[in-house]
C-alpha cells in the first residue's frame, strides 16, 4: 500500500466519523453553532432593553431587508415562526431561512 492510499483511507475514515458524529447529534456544523450564538446574543439584546449600541447598529444595518420584521417579531414580540409566516403570508420555511440569514448577518456585523 502506498503512502497516498494510506492517506486516502485516513481521510475516508475521518469523513465517515464526522458524518456519524453529526448524525448522532454529537457534532454540529460551524454555521449551526454560530447561528445558535447569534440567536442568544440577539435574544439577550431584546430582553435587556436594547441597551447595546453595537448590536443596535448591527440590527439597523439590516433594516431595509424585506424580511427584517422577523427579527423584531420573533425576538421582541415573542411571536412564533408560525404566527410570523401567517402574518407575512409566506411558508414557514421562508421565515426560518430568512431568520437564520438575518441573525447571521447581524452577528457577523458585530
Amino acid at each position: 500500500m502506498t503512502d497516498q492510499e494510506v492517506l486516502r483511507y485516513i481521510d475516508m475514515a475521518i469523513d465517515r466519523s464526522i458524518s456519524e458524529y453529526k448524525r448522532q447529534g454529537m457534532l454540529k456544523d460551524h454555521d449551526d453553532v454560530t447561528y445558535s450564538d447569534a440567536c442568544e446574543v440577539i435574544g439577550d439584546y431584546f430582553e435587556r432593553g436594547k441597551s447595546n449600541p453595537a448590536i443596535t447598529y448591527a440590527i439597523q444595518t439590516q433594516r431595509f431587508d424585506p424580511y427584517f420584521r422577523i427579527i423584531a417579531r420573533y425576538f421582541g414580540d415573542k411571536a412564533t415562526i408560525e404566527q410570523i409566516a401567517d402574518e407575512m403570508g409566506v411558508d414557514i420555511s421562508t421565515i426560518v431561512r430568512n431568520k437564520k440569514r438575518l441573525c447571521l448577518a447581524i452577528y457577523n456585523d458585530l
